[in-house]
């Protein structure tokens, strides 16, 4: 099976832990994804960046935006959030930080990204209740030589640590996954042993990254 053709859809994999055969706790995942959505529609030419604000470029004046739909193998389209997140910036007449597109609806994206997913077989969604009570949803991933794949592209992507090298959907997710502290970069002894290389790839991700970074250490220092 070859994997979705969408950064959020991608990066919820990288989520999944292989060894224990479940998604690993992401206290960020909803804002990571929404970041990615973002990256993914920078990178498609439908948003830029305006003084530090997301500003929406008209498909007419850009001429080369997908059409909304659901993520095929391979196809032409646009992801559910990604579409989500264009009418959330179409419907503000003023553009707004890229951290407050970031920090929105973090639980809807999460499971619009699952959904999705799930209806394109990526994985198992399951809705149980702990001790008849308590809702939870489990997920499988139906193939786990894909998600290996994945996770060795990112992989690649650090050891060779050039932006200029480096594939750039594969340099997006190692950022968004630093930023957001998400699967394997979840620890921080894990994205220090990384973050020359990590600074390396934002540039490629774009202002995303930045704010997802930002939000997620208010979000810490507030915990804390």
């Amino acid at each position: 099976m070859e994997p979705p053709s969408s950064l959020p859809g991608q990066l919820f994999l990288l989520a999944y832990d292989l060894e224990r055969d479940r998604m690993r706790r992401s206290p960020h995942l909803g804002r990571a994804l929404r970041a990615a959505a973002l990256t993914e529609l920078r990178q498609q030419g439908a948003i830029a960046d305006e003084r530090g604000r997301v500003r929406l470029v008209p498909a007419s004046a850009a001429g080369r935006h997908p059409r909304p739909g659901a993520p095929g193998r391979g196809g032409p389209g646009r992801d559910a959030l990604s579409a989500a997140v264009a009418e959330e910036i179409s419907a503000r007449q003023r553009p707004r930080k890229w951290r407050r597109w970031v920090d929105r609806n973090q639980r809807a994206a999460v499971r619009t990204v699952r959904e999705e997913l799930s209806a394109g077989h990526w994985i198992r969604v399951e809705h149980r209740r702990i001790l008849a009570v308590i809702p939870s949803t489990a997920v499988t991933v139906r193939d786990r030589a894909m998600v290996r794949r994945l996770h060795g592209t990112v992989d690649q992507v650090l050891r060779v640590g050039s932006s200029a090298e480096a594939d750039p959907v594969a340099a997006s997710l190692a950022a968004l996954l630093g930023a957001g502290e998400i699967g394997a970069l979840r620890g921080w002894r894990a994205r220090r042993a990384v973050r020359h290389r990590l600074a390396a790839m934002e540039p490629v991700a774009g202002p995303a990254v930045a704010a997802l970074r930002a939000a997620v250490r208010s979000q810490k220092s507030q915990g804390a």
